[in-house]
């Protein structure tokens, strides 16, 4: 017979996920993306053009090194911060009360990692980052909620009728 659950342990056993999240000083991504679909535009199945070698000049190649290029420096501008996932009671507790914002969800992401910071800090983090870098910085901190693992809350609720 198997010993009983022991909540406790399991519950400080557990580890949330933990992820580096680029907070850049140089934004080129509207740039890249025009690129990337310049890129694909110009990148036609050759069998079905016949030979127009002479008839028309690859721009695939110039499109390429200056996305590479920006690409490049963006990354190269970049600062790591680590953010890690929301155990269900963070994440409830952020995402069901409105009067919290992305500051607090940024705070809650950032307890406990080497970069941990109160809503006044990250406020000031906000107001010295390029607009472009500070968005893509709050994509990549949803996509970290929305792509790990959340446990839904199952009790029963007080309406009649459940949504």
């Amino acid at each position: 017979m198997s010993e009983p659950f022991d909540f406790e342990s399991f519950i400080a056993g557990t580890n949330l996920p933990r992820f580096e999240v680029p907070l850049y000083g140089v934004v080129h991504q509207r740039r890249i993306d025009e690129l990337d679909a310049q890129i694909e535009a110009a990148s036609v199945d050759d069998t079905t053009l016949g030979d127009v070698r002479e008839s028309s000049i690859d721009t695939r190649p110039d499109l390429t090194a200056e996305r590479d290029r920006l690409h490049a420096e963006q990354e190269a501008s970049a600062r790591m911060v680590e953010l890690r996932a929301l155990s269900a009671d963070e994440f409830s507790e952020v995402a069901n009360d409105t009067t919290k914002d992305i500051l607090d969800q940024i705070v809650a992401q950032s307890k406990g990692t080497r970069n941990e910071a109160d809503r006044d800090q990250w406020g000031k983090v906000k107001a010295a980052a390029l607009p472009g870098a500070w968005t893509l910085f709050v994509a990549r901190a949803n996509e970290i909620l929305e792509q790990t693992l959340v446990m839904p809350d199952f009790s029963l609720n007080g309406s009649k009728t459940p949504r």
